[in-house]
């Protein structure tokens, strides 16, 4: 039999998330640099201007990581803290 570490399965989680929100931060990150501003911004303008599918598709893909952003630092936080479960 095999013993497994719980320690150390969280530590394989923890590099498997950080990994995850790098990618995440960098296609956020894509998004102000290519129209130079933040969400809030950005949805600001969009509301003024003529409605264009592009720029909508880049928010709503915007926003998802954004939540994923939110969700990811919670996993992280929760992990280093010990608040999770093995099941």
């Amino acid at each position: 039999m095999t013993t497994i570490n719980k320690q150390h399965i969280s530590e394989l989680i923890l590099m498997e998330l950080y990994a995850d929100l790098h990618k995440v931060q960098d296609r956020i990150a894509q998004y102000e640099k290519k129209y130079a501003m933040q969400i809030d911004d950005f949805e600001k303008m969009m509301k003024e201007e003529e409605e264009d599918f592009e720029k909508y598709d880049h928010y709503i893909e915007w926003k998802a990581y954004l939540n994923q952003l939110k969700d990811l630092r919670q996993k992280i936080k929760d992990i280093k803290s010990g608040n999770y479960q093995v099941s």
